[in-house]
């Protein structure tokens, strides 16, 4: 386990899936940012690669925010680390048959990066 330290607390994480639980979603870019929470909650294996390779960002030096730099851009292009665990999550993905396309992603991190308030049932 000590390997695999979490950006998201799993404490955090319980959280998030018992706000989004309750919350009255009705939007389409909400509801695509949901299900693919979901999916990748409910996937071991996913949320494995996917927490790896914020780890493996986060070691470079590129987490922690939208815009990246032109070094952080080459950075992501260039670094074999980085492509690895890329590959993994594509792979991992694509095994859970979880589809994965540049709208879900903005909507996701558009989902959970903006403080919404939902009206819970």
């Amino acid at each position: 386990m000590s390997l695999l330290r979490s950006s998201i607390s799993s404490t955090r994480t319980l959280r998030t899936v018992l706000a989004i639980r309750k919350a009255s979603i009705t939007s389409d870019a909400d509801r695509n940012a949901v299900e693919f929470f979901y999916k990748v909650h409910k996937n071991p294996s996913v949320y494995k690669a996917l927490n790896e390779t914020s780890l493996v960002l986060a070691e470079k030096g590129i987490l922690g925010g939208p815009d990246l730099s032109m070094q952080q851009q080459l950075l992501l292009v260039a670094d074999s680390d980085i492509r690895t665990a890329m590959d993994r999550v594509k792979k991992e993905l694509k095994n859970a048959d979880i589809p994965v396309t540049l709208d879900i992603i903005r909507d996701f991190f558009s989902f959970f990066r903006e403080k919404k308030e939902y009206e819970v049932k």
